[in-house]
C-alpha cells in the first residue's frame, strides 16, 4: 500500500493519532542513532516509539504491556501525526524484503542481515509496523532476523518534528 493511501485510510478510520507511555510534556529530538548489535534483535539503538491509538487511551503497546505485566501503562500522551511525514511502513513480507534489500546492515559474525538503522534515519523519519506486517514478520527466514522483538504494531520515530502533542491520559 503506498503511503498517502495509507495515510488517506488511517485519517478516515482515525488511526492517526499515537499513544506513547508514560505521559510526556515535551517531544525531544532522538538521538543520533546506531544499528543494534545484539543478536537477534532488529532495532534501533535509539528512537521514539509510539503505538496507534485505538479505543480509548488503548492501543496494541498498552494491551500487550498490560496482559504481560511488563511496564505501568497508566499513563500516556496522545500525539496527531503531522502531513509531511516521510514514513515506511511495513505491512507484509515484500515490504520487510525491500526494507532489508534497501538498507542491509550485516550483523557481526552472524551471518545474517538487520536493519541498518543508521542509514534508514537519514531517509525516513518513521518505520510502521502494522499489525499485519508484525503478524508476517515476527519470525525471519533464511538469512534475515525477522522482526521477532517487535512484539506489535508500533512505530519507531527518528524525526519527532512531525508529531504534535494533543493531551495527556
Amino acid at each position: 500500500m503506498r503511503l498517502q493511501q495509507y495515510i488517506k485510510e488511517a485519517v478516515s478510520k482515525g488511526y492517526n493519532y499515537q499513544l506513547v507511555t508514560p505521559a510526556i510534556k515535551k517531544l525531544k529530538p532522538v538521538k543520533k542513532n546506531s544499528t543494534h548489535e545484539r543478536a537477534f534483535i532488529n532495532k534501533p539503538d535509539n528512537g521514539f516509539w509510539t503505538s496507534t491509538l485505538k479505543g480509548k487511551n488503548k492501543s496494541a503497546w498498552t494491551e500487550w504491556a498490560e496482559a504481560e505485566d511488563f511496564d505501568d501503562v497508566s499513563s500516556g500522551t496522545i500525539l496527531e501525526i503531522q502531513k509531511g511525514v516521510s514514513m515506511y511502513i511495513i505491512d507484509n513480507v515484500k515490504h520487510f524484503k525491500k526494507l532489508l534489500e534497501k538498507f542491509p546492515y550485516e550483523v557481526s559474525g552472524m551471518g545474517v542481515i538487520s536493519i541498518d538503522f543508521v542509514k534508514f534515519s537519514k531517509t525516513y523519519d518513521a518505520l510502521y509496523l502494522t499489525e499485519a506486517g508484525a503478524r508476517k514478520n515476527h519470525m525471519g527466514s533464511g538469512s534475515s532476523l525477522g522482526l521477532n522483538a517487535w512484539d506489535m504494531e508500533s512505530t519507531v520515530w527518528f524525526n519527532t518534528k512531525y508529531l504534535k502533542i494533543i493531551r495527556n491520559v
